[in-house]
């Protein structure tokens, strides 16, 4: 039986990388790869979107709100590799499909922005801490 070419030198587990050569990692790949149960959000997915990667990761918190199940990406069941290896033949096989969830990616990952997260956190916080205060008031 064959692998197709695919072996074990295919796949880099690098570590630990400064930001530079994580964008170039991401712009290299054809795909990233989440396959966990569950994440409290997905930025590193996102993270690979915004670099034009297509996205395989588990139907599980915080990476089916990262991850546009069709369009920046494939969600499968969590534990389910033979949903992840159909998926990742598709996105391998299939350059234009790989292109147009790259650039879904990027348009999606655009969405994000830390001023505004850190603006809405903090709106949420201030109306929480005057609703607290109307409650203790009576």
């Amino acid at each position: 039986a064959s692998n197709a070419g695919f072996g074990p030198e295919d796949v880099e587990f690098p570590g630990f990388v400064d930001d530079a050569v994580k964008r170039r990692l991401y712009q290299s790949a054809h795909a990233a790869v989440m396959p966990s149960p569950k994440e409290g959000w997905g930025l590193t997915v996102v993270e690979a979107s915004a670099c034009g990667t297509p996205v395989l990761a588990s139907d599980s918190p915080g990476l089916r709100e990262s991850v546009i199940d069709g369009r920046t990406g494939f969600l499968f069941p969590f534990g389910d590799e033979a949903a992840l290896a159909k998926h990742a033949i598709r996105l391998l096989t299939e350059p234009d499909l790989r292109e147009s969830m790259g650039q879904a990616g990027v348009e999606w990952a655009q969405r994000f922005d830390w001023d505004d997260a850190a603006s809405q956190t903090l709106n949420l916080l201030h109306a929480e801490v005057e609703r607290s205060k109307r409650a203790a008031t009576g």
